[in-house]
């Protein structure tokens, strides 16, 4: 499956109730199961952006509609960018 990886930061709504942050993930790896994804890693982060999750889908559409799913909320601005593992990544490199 295509793997995802999105950069978040949080609003100021968010950051209102960021304690919050527990069941919000709980329910959006919940919304990436249902869509059939994975949440393969989440992490918090310092610097410009607040969060950074790792993600696999079974293809682009059901990805964007998560993410517009939990966009919805306002809670989370994101950027999100198609992941290619190193040694598929090293192979096109090679037959570029």
């Amino acid at each position: 499956m295509p793997v995802y990886v999105t950069l978040g930061k949080y609003t100021a709504e968010a950051m209102k109730a960021i304690n919050e942050v527990p069941e919000r993930l709980q329910q959006n790896t919940q919304l990436i199961e249902s869509k059939g994804g994975k949440l393969l890693a989440f992490y918090g982060l310092m610097g410009e952006w607040d969060m950074l999750a790792i993600t696999e889908f079974p293809d682009e559409k059901s990805a964007t509609s998560t993410l517009l799913t939990i966009g919805k909320a306002r809670r989370l601005a994101t950027h999100t960018m198609t992941a290619i593992a190193g040694e598929e990544f090293a192979t096109l490199a090679k037959n570029a």
